[in-house]
């Protein structure tokens, strides 16, 4: 016990509070007799108030000789703050690593955690749960989402949810960052750690809901346990069946994504969709050098008649082949100089698809061509309107009327009910479809062919009811296609727009 005071005495004496003279009248005594410690780890858990609410009873205490001063204070906070997080890290104290230098750090600390504490920010929620190509990057928007929110021991949510490391990994010598030492230091047991991992567990929840991935994560329900919950979807997204899905739909962009110009796929998009693929080749352990990235990217540029264009894949196959992100950046600089304008805000190039998705609303420009004069597909006669715009002389591709049969289908895209799509009649559900189909056909043109969003039909797969990916045999996939072109009512008119894709769509 003695020993534990003196220790105490000298911790203080670093706060500046006075232990020199007589043992019995040292300010350090009176206020460590005066408010009834025993030791440093009293002082686990105090917070800048209770610290404040501490030396105003000592200063009011009559019995106590002298009184303790506001810089004083601030240092009694940053000890007591530090206790905590030595405490938190589970690292055992020391009077030796309790220095000016520490005491100046811990104040700073402290006065940050307590201006967080005072002004809670609230993060932006991702999206709900992406199992296939997008899932590496929607666990990492979902981990800096946890990052930006505290846990009760104003700990980052992420440590909850941090993955094992190999046995021998150090917190300190090998973490790449003063935050991943925190998070990897941080006690997975406690009364602390189950109120945060209750709370991981329902933001979870918020994300997977109504999605088949809930179904992964069900079992943890009744004992809301996050960080099982997140390990179970983690096995469930980053196995094999998995795995392989992601790597054929990089492969499939790989074989597919071209750039042609700045009107139908934007180069920016075309370089997105490539980092894309071999991001996920990486996140698979399988990795292309620079040199091949650039190759690749080279072939696919088939820019008809640019000399600038052309000069600019001469001069990165000459002098950046080996350095992929400064050949992208230096193709982007000369493809905004060969288009210029054309990343231009409110572009008409960036409303292209959207016109185009209501052709029939508008006017064309100009003498024939895509948007001049002439009978588009949906024109009529050598009217005004364009490729699919304008007044159209085919009966079947007249105007569709805002409401049909009492049904709104001022937008033929939306999902329409059964009773709705069969109240259309056979004739208008195919002049729906049709305008469907163009659009779609539009859409893939503008976003570089449906590889990139196609790929478990394009190649061969299909997901289960429980969200799983499944290999589909060619019989099969001819059958399901058969059986899409014979449907006349139910869920046909439901084929369109980010489920349009897939087998079973609504």
């Amino acid at each position: 016990m003695a020993a534990r005071i003196s220790t105490l005495r000298s911790y203080l004496a670093v706060c500046g509070i006075n232990d020199t003279g007589s043992t019995a009248g040292r300010q350090t005594t009176e206020l460590i007799t005066s408010q009834g410690f025993t030791s440093i780890d009293d002082f686990n858990g105090l917070t800048q108030s209770d610290i404040g609410r501490l030396v105003k009873a000592f200063n009011s205490n009559a019995a106590t000789t002298g009184s303790i001063g506001f810089m004083a204070q601030k240092k009694l906070e940053a000890m007591a703050f530090w206790v905590t997080n030595q405490k938190m890290r589970n690292i055992p104290l020391a009077i030796a690593k309790w220095s000016a230098d520490a005491l100046e750090k811990a104040r700073i600390e402290s006065d940050i955690a307590a201006e967080r504490k005072a002004n809670p920010q609230t993060p932006k929620r991702p999206g709900k749960i992406a199992t296939g190509l997008d899932w590496y990057t929607w666990i990492e928007q979902f981990t800096n989402y946890l990052a930006a929110i505290r846990g009760v021991n104003d700990v980052p949510l992420t440590y909850v949810i941090r993955k094992d490391k190999p046995a021998g990994w150090d917190s300190v010598a090998d973490a790449s960052s003063p935050e991943e030492t925190l998070i990897y230091q941080v006690a997975l047991t406690g009364a602390a750690f189950e109120a945060d991992n209750r709370t991981v567990f329902t933001k979870i929840m918020e994300v997977t809901v109504g999605e088949t991935a809930y179904e992964w994560i069900r079992q943890f329900e009744e004992t809301k346990d996050g960080r099982g919950a997140m390990a179970a979807l983690r096995l469930h997204c980053e196995g094999k069946d998995f795995t392989e899905l992601r790597i054929t739909e990089a492969d499939c962009i790989l074989r597919e994504a071209t750039y042609s110009n700045e009107r139908h796929f934007s180069f920016e998009n075309y370089a997105t969709l490539l980092q894309k693929a071999y991001t996920t080749y990486e996140q698979s352990d399988q990795v292309y050098p620079d040199r091949a990235k650039v190759k690749r990217l080279l072939e696919k540029i088939n820019v008809s008649n640019n000399f600038m264009i052309s000069h600019a894949k001469e001069y990165v196959s000459d002098n950046l082949a080996d350095d992929w992100i400064q050949a992208v950046n230096y193709l982007k600089t000369k493809v905004a100089q060969a288009f210029p304008g054309a990343n231009r805000p409110n572009n008409r190039n960036d409303r292209r698809f959207a016109s185009e998705a209501n052709a029939g609303r508008g006017r064309g420009r100009g003498r024939g061509g895509r948007f001049g004069r002439g009978g588009g597909r949906f024109g009529r006669g050598r009217g005004r309107g364009g490729h699919d715009g304008g007044r159209g002389s085919h009966d079947d591709d007249a105007a569709i009327p805002k409401k049909i049969s009492g049904i709104n289908t001022s937008n033929i895209f939306r999902n329409y009910g059964d009773e709705e799509w069969a109240a259309l009649g056979s004739e208008w559900q195919r002049k729906i479809r049709e305008r469907r189909n163009a659009a779609k056909a539009r859409e893939n043109e503008r976003y570089g062919g449906p590889c990139d969003r196609s790929a478990y039909a394009a190649y061969n797969w299909r997901r289960n009811q429980d969200g799983t990916p499944q290999k589909v045999t060619p019989d099969a996939q001819e059958s399901d296609s058969n059986e899409a072109k014979t449907d006349k009512g139910g869920t046909a008119g439901n084929n369109f727009g980010r489920n349009a894709y897939s087998k079973g769509s609504k």
